[in-house]
């Protein structure tokens, strides 16, 4: 699925001045969107499960779960709105690790017209909070990079704490795992039967 790309200077001009206003990857690439069969501009709902999420030295395998919103078309740039949650949270002792807000995913990688493409994509404006009591304590904000894959329909994430644009603060205990201001390691993976396709 060949990426359709803003036109020309103009096109790229902008996205200079918006990357250099704002954080690293707060946009992506424009894509022709399919979802649930469809690639008439508009919505369609966004759904995806995983058995287990690590994040920050806690594995959580009660289901992680995402709910939210496609955007189809011929340019689109924000291609899922979507929130998280997941529970049964345990490492360095029981946590609770709530997501608050929504987080965006946008494509960084070409697609193909073929549907089994693997598309780079970063999720931006992710925010959680982890309360293991006095154990562990800690914010964290940003964005998470991956890929998606067309034909498994996941979306991966495999980030470490030197890789991670997940940035945590407030870090009370945590045993030198999550420090202040710096990244929060973050792997999942979430299946969705949402008929997702990037072209």
């Amino acid at each position: 699925m060949v990426i359709r790309r803003a036109r020309a200077a103009g096109a790229a001009l902008l996205a200079t001045t918006v990357l250099a206003a704002g954080p690293a990857h707060a946009t992506g690439l424009t894509y022709a969107v399919t979802a649930g069969g469809s690639s008439a501009p508009g919505s369609a709902p966004f759904s995806a499960t995983s058995t287990s999420l690590a994040l920050g030295g806690y594995t959580c395998t009660g289901p992680t779960s995402s709910t939210g919103s496609i955007s189809r078309g011929p340019a689109v740039v924000d291609v899922v709105s979507a929130n998280l949650a997941t529970s049964g949270c345990s490492g360095m002792g029981p946590a609770t690790i709530t997501f608050s807000g929504t987080w965006t995913m946008h494509g960084t990688s070409a697609a193909t017209s073929a549907s089994n493409d693997v598309v780079g994509v970063h999720l931006h404006g992710v925010t959680v909070a982890v309360n293991g009591g006095t154990v562990c304590r800690f914010t964290a904000t940003g964005q998470l990079d991956g890929t998606f894959d067309e034909a498994t329909q996941t979306l991966s994430i495999n980030e470490t704490a030197a890789t991670s644009d997940l940035v945590a603060a407030n870090v009370v205990g945590c045993l030198g795992v999550v420090k202040s201001g710096g990244g929060v390691p973050v792997t999942v993976s979430l299946t969705t039967p949402s008929g997702l396709y990037l072209g």
